[in-house]
């Protein structure tokens, strides 16, 4: 057919397998196209073991030259595209990978059949959900000068079954086992995953699981030393973002003692750093752990100890820092049904000290003096008088080192004197000065709601059904 027209182009396409194989994160140099001398109409084997569906499939085509049926050895170009484009021959669109050439392929009757992209000359992800359209060129016979290029280009229509795998497809059924099986056997390295799935858009998540039921909407399960379930933010969100209406917006529980059911860590924070420790759940970062409230009767930290030969609810440990610190503008610590002690290191081992406790919020100072002539000015500590109020009375208590009777005059916010009743004219004496601390001169054991039903405090009460009224349940 040298200078002949091709007056009509059927074709009938039917996919033997169309398979997403796998989207690249990066865009691979395609193949060139390659001449071939074959006359082989079926497909090719894809070897009788198992693994993956090959990535090209097998178009069949119906050639006429002015109404009969061509019977002839061809030479054809196939090439895929991502329109129809307009005219004859077809223009507009862009090509997907690169045209296939087949030389020498036998039309009998108007029938050929070829496996195209079976060198890959489309690419790997032609196939991925998007509109495909084939454009032939054909000449016949072979070698017979230039190549006609027929029109319209061919749409590319998927099998039935195949449709389940087009972007916005549902795949629904009814029974006792997965909708969807993924496997994938490599595992030369780490870059083997079963499923990859990547997004563009700023707030929606790549993946998204809803469970209509009581199971997990998303489950992870591994026999491995990596995580069951990673995640790894790269941008400003979080790496792992749990939220629940009614349960728990994060749940970590382990089977072993020395592992630890929730771990967090900032950078430079190892769970080594714990030591010998085996917390329930580690938070390691500048600050170890931070717990906000804004209920009105709630805790930032709530610890609880239920061991039966009495544990810790709080224990906290620093071996180069401080211990606890606290900053409030009302009470700043309450301690209920026990004792506020000091531990002090003795030869008999490490013994407590007790604190003593007042009516009223005082601060106190102590000093040494010496009459000078039976009598002695004693000027208060400016950086202690900033921190009481002394325009309210405050206490004096004296005691001579000596043969004197001592007594107080003339109280003032700078100071007081000292004068002899009888006695030594110069003794030596230590005074101590109690004052009300600035701010809290009108408080006097105030009420403490919250602790009235405090177990420690009312063992009666305990298990009654009156709420305690700050931080209670």
């Amino acid at each position: 057919m040298k200078q002949k027209k091709l007056a009509s182009f059927v074709t009938i396409l039917t996919l033997i397998a169309l398979l997403i194989i796998g989207i690249k994160s990066t865009t691979a140099s395609l193949p060139q196209p390659e001449r071939h001398s074959l006359t082989q109409t079926l497909a090719p084997t894809g070897g009788g073991g198992p693994g993956p569906t090959d990535n090209w499939f097998t178009y069949q085509g119906y050639l006429e030259d002015n109404g009969s049926p061509i019977n002839d050895t061809c030479d054809f170009e196939f090439s895929l595209w991502d329109s129809a484009g307009a005219g004859t021959p077809p223009t507009g669109g862009v090509q997907i990978g690169v045209t296939e050439t087949i030389f020498s392929l036998s039309v009998s009757e108007g029938l050929f059949s070829y496996p195209l992209n079976a060198s890959g000359s489309f690419g790997d992800d032609a196939f991925n959900g998007q509109r495909r359209y084939l454009q032939i060129a054909v000449r016949c016979p072979v070698n017979s000068g230039a190549y006609t290029t027929l029109a319209p280009r061919q749409y590319l229509t998927a099998a039935p079954y195949a449709l389940s795998l087009r972007p916005g497809a549902i795949i629904s059924a009814t029974q006792n086992n997965a909708l969807l099986t993924v496997v994938n056997t490599f595992s030369a390295d780490t870059q083997g995953s079963a499923i990859s799935a990547r997004g563009s858009s700023p707030t929606a998540p790549v993946i998204a699981a809803y469970h209509e039921g009581t199971g997990h909407a998303l489950y992870g399960s591994s026999n491995s030393g990596y995580p069951t379930v990673g995640g790894v933010n790269y941008g400003g969100g979080n790496a792992v973002d749990g939220r629940s209406t009614t349960g728990h917006g994060v749940y970590g529980v382990t089977s072993s003692a020395n592992a630890i059911g929730v771990v967090g860590l900032q950078t430079g924070y190892s769970t080594t750093d714990l030591a010998y420790w085996k917390p329930g759940g580690l938070f390691g970062g500048r600050n170890g752990v931070v717990g906000i409230t804004k209920a009105n009767t709630g805790f930032g930290v709530l610890g609880i100890d239920k061991s039966s030969l009495g544990g810790w609810a709080g224990y906290f440990i620093s071996t180069n820092g401080n211990g606890v610190y606290i900053s409030a503008p009302d009470v700043g610590l309450n301690v209920a049904g026990g004792s506020k002690n000091a531990v002090v290191r003795t030869d008999d081992g490490a013994r407590l000290m007790y604190s003593e406790e007042a009516t009223e919020v005082w601060f106190t100072d102590y000093g040494f003096g010496q009459l000078d002539g039976e009598t002695a000015e004693i000027t208060i500590d400016p950086l202690y008088a900033q921190t009481v109020n002394l325009d309210e009375p405050y206490h004096v208590f004296l005691q001579a080192y000596g043969d004197a009777d001592l007594y107080v005059t003339n109280r003032t916010a700078a100071g007081f004197e000292v004068h002899l009743r009888e006695g030594s004219a110069n003794a030596e004496f230590s005074f101590r000065i109690v004052a009300l601390r600035q701010g809290y001169e009108g408080q006097r054991m105030e009420r403490a709601p919250w602790a009235d039903n405090d177990p420690n405090l009312y063992p009666e009460r305990a298990g009654g059904s009156a709420p305690m009224q700050q931080g209670g349940e």
